[in-house]
């Protein structure tokens, strides 16, 4: 979600690091990236994550995104998007999905008094996905794909003083003959501690109707964190 009446640059990046030693060896890491630019003719944002963590040697999650949009208003409530996407995940057996695509975003809310301001969007695009999978230890392989997709959302962004709330929520679908259904949900929470340092937490689900073989339709994180932020 762009931040809302704000001119330029605006940038927050946050990183965790937790290390164990001892009868279990564990090390993980986590950093968030955010930069958000709005301009007289377009806004938009980019998005980067990258978590990797190991336990006794071996890793047991190395997954990372990055997502920039470019969003062009056309009324005060009416918009046009163009984004693209990479992703990968060897949790769930994802090598890489690349995607790129466009749609109309409306705004359904706006409000804004001295407590804070509250925005509500929705979005119908299309897009074309293509994703690349590998095979885990005694399984067969999900097909390689790449197809056309509907992909819809509904967004919220709360802001406050020292208090932010985002919420996104994805709903993709294709249309072949082995049609999978994926839904993606994303909150995230900010609370001032200082004028450039925030607490963080978030939570993620993502679910598939057709996952890969041996992998569970569903996975959900949580995040707890500091992040800096620059504006």
């Amino acid at each position: 979600e762009r931040k809302e009446n704000q001119k330029g640059l605006a940038a927050k990046f946050g990183f965790s690091l937790s290390l164990f030693k001892g009868n279990t060896d564990i090390i993980r890491f986590n950093t968030d990236l955010r930069l958000d630019f709005n301009f007289k003719t377009f806004s938009g944002f980019f998005l980067g994550n990258l978590t990797y963590g190991e336990k006794n040697g071996d890793s047991y999650i190395n997954k990372g995104f990055a997502h920039i949009r470019f969003i062009r208003e056309i009324t005060a409530h009416l918009m046009v998007e163009l984004y693209s996407q990479l992703e990968f995940n060897h949790f769930i057996l994802l090598k890489k999905r690349a995607l790129g695509g466009g749609g109309i975003r409306y705004r359904l809310v706006h409000k804004k008094n001295s407590a804070g301001e509250f925005n509500l969007y929705t979005g119908i695009g299309i897009m074309y996905e293509d994703e690349n999978f590998k095979s885990s230890s005694g399984s067969i392989q999900k097909t390689d794909s790449s197809l056309l997709k509907s992909t819809n959302y509904l967004s919220a962004h709360y802001k406050s003083k020292k208090f932010e709330l985002r919420s996104v929520t994805y709903y993709q679908t294709d249309f072949s003959s082995d049609r999978s259904d994926r839904i993606y949900s994303d909150l995230k929470l900010s609370i001032g501690i200082s004028k450039r340092l925030q607490y963080t937490a978030g939570l993620n689900y993502r679910y598939d109707s057709n996952p890969a073989p041996s992998v569970k339709s569903y996975d959900l994180q949580i995040r707890n964190g500091l992040s800096f932020k620059w504006d």
